[in-house]
Formats: structure tokens, sequence, C-alpha cells
């Protein structure tokens, strides 16, 4: 009788709303309100955060936010500042905030003003420079990530950082490049957002990074988009690409809407479908950028949660494919050699390939001076 009571309650759920791929719940339930402090440059620079707020509210759920936006820059500018070898950490005053600039971050992740809703920050979204194996091998970027996740957890222990996945420039003649390396560089992502993990789990502290898969989301836009899946966006390649893109690189309000979905997605783990949009984007057309938003984020999210890959994947998947696709796409393949012959390195050296695990040279880098 137990059995078959399992059996029918199973079923019914099955056909319930819980079913209906609208929510992940990978252990606690998906948050209704969201502290937001998103840090990076110009891809997600506004009416990106507005647009997630007006998502958000939209949907019934609860959202502040702050910002701290420098265009161009990577996540070291950003914290450091433009002496690496100082200790006043002077980057995290740099940048534009909601409203004026030079906000000090550090203090207002760990005693927020801005926001006024009396509660800590819960989540950072954090987005590099969109050349990440640059970034990696000269801009110490796993590093950099950790830092500033250790700002957010000195003010909420309970945080969580997301690192946006952002994107190359395409060429709108010939995007397959950019499409094959947008694949490739997913995994890539996910190993910084991982070694940092691992270096917390290593301190018995929780692991709370996720990838927020914007890159991943405009392969699957762009190709739905080329073979004629999205109504609303015809005309000729170019044509189409013109809807998403205003150059090779910053997205149009399509884009950015698009974009704003994933990043909604990503935050409440829930789907964005049903969302208001802004008036530059059509109704039919959110409707169906919501549903692949959502689409690629369940997706994402749910084999990030189950499959995250190992230290020894990532080396294998930066040499065999990241490191070409990266360097001739960006028309410098006389590099893809001594890209792959640093990151298939097994051994660990100091400033040398960081995807390996245990790493005895691995040391977080210093507080700020107050």
């Amino acid at each position: 009788m137990t059995t078959m009571r399992t059996i029918i309650l199973s079923l019914a759920w099955l056909l319930s709303d819980a079913a209906s791929s609208q929510e992940i719940t990978p252990g606690d339930a998906p948050p209704n309100s969201a502290q937001i402090f998103f840090t990076g440059h110009s891809l997600i620079d506004n009416p990106l955060a507005n647009w997630v707020e007006m998502i958000a509210k939209s949907r019934g759920k609860n959202i502040a936010w702050e910002q701290q936006i420098v265009i161009g820059s990577p996540l070291r500018y950003r914290t450091r500042g433009d002496n690496d070898q100082g200790l006043s950490w002077a980057g995290y005053r740099y940048g534009k905030n909601r409203n004026g600039d030079q906000m000090d971050v550090v203090e207002e992740l760990l005693r927020p003003r801005r926001i006024a809703t009396g509660r800590p920050y819960d989540t950072v979204v954090a987005a590099e420079n969109h050349n990440l194996l640059n970034m990696i091998v000269w801009e110490n970027s796993i590093a950099y990530l950790r830092h500033f996740h250790d700002r957010l957890f000195d003010g909420n222990p309970k945080g969580r950082t997301l690192y946006v996945h952002t994107w190359l420039g395409i060429d709108k003649d010939d995007p397959q490049p950019w499409l094959e390396h947008e694949t490739n560089a997913s995994v890539a992502w996910q190993c910084v957002a991982e070694k940092v993990k691992l270096t917390l789990e290593a301190e018995k502290r929780p692991a709370n990074l996720f990838v927020v898969p914007a890159g991943t989301a405009l392969v699957e836009l762009v190709k739905r988009t080329l073979d004629g899946k999205v109504a609303g966006l015809t005309g000729s390649a170019k044509q189409k690409l013109d809807r998403i893109f205003r150059d090779d690189v910053h997205l149009t309000d399509t884009g950015v809407y698009f974009v704003a979905a994933i990043h909604y997605a990503s935050i409440y783990r829930q789907s964005p479908e049903g969302a208001a949009a802004p008036p530059t984007v059509p109704r039919d057309l959110a409707k169906e950028l919501q549903k692949i938003a959502w689409a690629v984020t369940r997706d994402f999210l749910q084999r990030e949660r189950l499959h995250p890959p190992s230290m020894a994947e990532c080396r294998r998947v930066i040499v065999e494919k990241v490191c070409r696709s990266f360097w001739v796409h960006v028309g410098d393949p006389n590099e893809v050699g001594r890209c792959q012959s640093y990151f298939a390195e097994t051994r660990p050296t100091s400033g040398g390939n960081p995807f390996i695990w245990p790493d005895p040279n691995w040391k977080a880098l210093p507080k700020p001076v107050p």
C-alpha cells in the first residue's frame, strides 16, 4: 500500500506545476528575494541590472541592487586598482554606481547603506573581462574572483557569487568561429569558479560560486535565430545578428533583455517566463527570449550541479579546444601552441597553470587595509 501511495504521489508531482521545470531546487528552495551587487564592465552595464529588477518585480520577487561598472575592466582593476602591488585596494572605489560613482565597495558589502533593506547583500554578480584565457594567465583572475567573494563573505557568510560568462566579439559575416569558441569557453568559465570553490572547501568554508551562462545562452539564441526559429528575428543572416548585437560585442535592447532574463533565472533559479519587458522588445519576441533563457539556464545549472569539471578535465578541454578556438578567433593562431603548453602543465609552479589541485602555491590575496 505504501509503495502504491508513493507511486501515485510521484505521478501527481510529475503532472503538477512543480514538475513543469519552472524552478530548480538543488537542496534549498529558490529565493524569492535577492540583495545583489553587480561588478562588471560594458557587457553588464545598464540597463541590464534595471531590467533584471523589472523582470523580478513583475514575477513577484523582491530585489535590491547596487553596482560597480568600469568599462573594459578586468576584476583586478576593480579590486586592486592601478597599483597591483599595493595594499590599498583602491580599485574597490573605482567605477560608476547606481547613483554617482567612487563608492567604497568593501564598506558597502560589509555594512550596506545603499540598498536600504536592513539585510546584507546575498549575491555578487561578477563579470570578468571577456578575454578569459589572458585574464587567467596575466591578470590573476582566479585570485581576484576569490578576493571579491571574500568581501561578500565578510558581510554575509551565506552569500553567493555568480560569475558571468562574458562573450567575445562576433563577425556577423562569419559567425561560426564565435559560435565554436563560446561553446568551448563555457567550460573554462566553470573552471575558474571551480578552482575558487576548491580553495574555499580547503578552508572548510561554503563554496557558493556559480556561473551565469550568458555566453552559452547567446550561442543558443544566435543558432536558433540563424536557423529561423525565433519569431521576430528575420532577414538575412547579418540582419538577424544586427537585431541581437549593435556592434560586434555589445547588445541591442533585444540582446540585453535576453541576458537580463538569463541573470534573473540564475539569481532566482526560476523561469522568467511571463515577465514584463521594455517597450523596445515586442511582447511576442520577449516570450520567445524568456523561454530560451530558461531552457538554457535550467539545463546549465543542472549540469553544473551534477557534473562540475575536475581540474584534469579543465586542463584537457582548454588544451584540446579552448586554446585553439580562442587564439584563432582573435586572429593570433601562432599563440595556440604556447597556450596549450601552459595549460597542459600538471606540476604546480608559481605563476603557472592554476588548474591543478592540490595546489601548494595557492595563497589568498591579503585583505584590504582599513
